[in-house]
């Protein structure tokens, strides 16, 4: 099943799942949460942290979206826990967050979430913007999904 979290901009979508996933044992992958006035992204099942965003943007380990820049390298790890997290039978729902602009234009986590929808026999909890909502939908062809706003997470089971 996959689960789609949305809602507008900085709303807490990404800290209500936080909030929904904390105590749990059987949710993988990762949250981006603030850290003041930079995010961080939160391993679902280590409890560990990494920087996430940065505020040098000439860095060669940066990705730059509209005013926000983002470390590659950060990717590449939440990326590498979600996949193994999909490969752990104890983990029954994989969180992604998020599914943003970079992810349309090929870029962020595009290739893990690809993988994902056409690989993971686990359900994925996808958090994308209410203005991307449509466009996400269509440009990886997901056709069978439950829309939740924020407020609705505990109607995952």
């Amino acid at each position: 099943m996959i689960y789609i979290v949305t809602g507008e901009v900085r709303t807490g979508k990404s800290t209500h799942v936080y909030e929904w996933l904390k105590n749990r044992k059987d949710v993988g992958g990762f949250v981006s949460l603030d850290d003041g006035p930079l995010r961080f992204l939160y391993n679902a099942v280590s409890r560990e942290k990494i920087d996430f965003q940065t505020v040098n943007n000439n860095e060669g380990d940066v990705l730059n979206i509209g005013k926000f820049s983002f470390h590659k390298s950060s990717f590449n790890k939440a990326s590498e826990w979600a996949m193994d997290h999909n490969n752990d039978p104890q983990i029954k729902y994989l969180v992604i967050d998020e599914l943003g602009k970079l992810e349309i234009k090929d870029e962020g986590f595009n290739k893990l979430i690809k993988y994902l929808l056409g690989n993971s026999e686990k359900d994925l909890i996808i958090i994308i913007r209410d203005y991307l909502y449509e466009k996400a939908l269509t440009y990886y062809n997901i056709t069978e999904h439950i829309s939740l706003n924020k407020n609705e997470l505990i109607r995952i089971p």
